[in-house]
């Protein structure tokens, strides 16, 4: 209801899945909206932002990406994945370029996993607990003693009001842009 009346759609898609800034509630709309024409089920719903992405690449070290130049780190993996969902310049939007928009993403995925093997397990370790204890991680698991246990850490992303006053910040790009990625946010609390 909200994003047909504040943005005039008209469909709920799973790229418009995370409208609550609570994660349980976003993951479980994730997964019903996937569903819609592949019916199963998961165990869970796990995301991750670009900064785990270069907490990840700390702890591995340096992966090579198929197609792109150099080897990806976590001061440059950033700049790559954002060029590879826009076509190159004076190239423009074509049907093919469409296709392969997104390919980045799973590319590195795949990469990184080949890197786990040769990661020493402690680093492994302490960028897991980083990025979880830095909220650029959160996961929502079916099994309700492992969400708990994910809970009491605060790992699952879900919005907990405390017994007094608090500030929330939630930022969502919602016009499919992604021009979040050239704004500067700023806050002040007094």
């Amino acid at each position: 209801e909200p994003m047909g009346r504040y943005l005039d759609v008209d469909a709920w898609h799973l790229r418009d899945a995370n409208w609550s800034p609570d994660f349980p509630t976003t993951a479980q709309t994730a997964e019903r909206l996937f569903t819609l024409g592949r019916p199963r089920t998961f165990d869970g719903v796990l995301t991750l932002d670009q900064a785990a992405l270069q907490m990840l690449l700390e702890a591995t070290g340096p992966v090579t990406v198929p197609g792109v130049p150099g080897r990806g780190t976590a001061n440059n993996v950033v700049a790559p994945m954002r060029a590879a969902r826009a076509p190159a310049p004076g190239q423009g939007v074509s049907y093919e370029w469409w296709l392969q928009r997104k390919e980045f993403i799973p590319k590195m995925a795949k990469a990184i996993f080949r890197q786990l093997l040769w990661t020493r397990p402690g680093s492994l370790l302490q960028a897991a607990i980083r990025v979880l204890d830095e909220r650029h991680v959160s996961i929502w698991l079916r099994d309700t003693a492992a969400a708990g246990a994910l809970a009491a850490r605060g790992w699952d992303g879900a919005v907990r009001p405390g017994d007094g006053d608090y500030v929330m910040v939630v930022e969502a790009n919602v016009g499919y842009n992604k021009v979040n990625a050239l704004t500067l946010t700023a806050l002040t609390y007094s």
